[in-house]
């Protein structure tokens, strides 16, 4: 599995949001992340997910408008 370093973009330090999404990463069936613009919820939401994908489970990234997903299509992608 990647680490939350490795999850985060280049030059940024991991926020508390996604340090506190990397330590119950694995101990969760869904998760939902609310947050406002900006916060770290994409990394975030890598970060729980990254136990499972690593381990080759499939992930289901969903967003609340077509805009929003079209707009994240390329880091989750990338994530992937």
């Amino acid at each position: 599995p990647l680490g939350l370093a490795d999850l985060i973009p280049a030059g940024r330090m991991p926020n508390a949001l996604q340090s506190a999404a990397a330590a119950v990463a694995g101990n969760f069936t869904l998760a939902v992340i609310e947050a406002p613009t900006g916060e770290g919820k994409t990394e975030g939401a890598f970060a729980l997910t990254e136990p499972h994908r690593a381990a080759g489970a499939g992930v289901y990234f969903a967003l609340p408008t077509r805009a929003t997903a079209n707009g994240l299509h390329g880091r989750v992608e990338g994530y992937l």
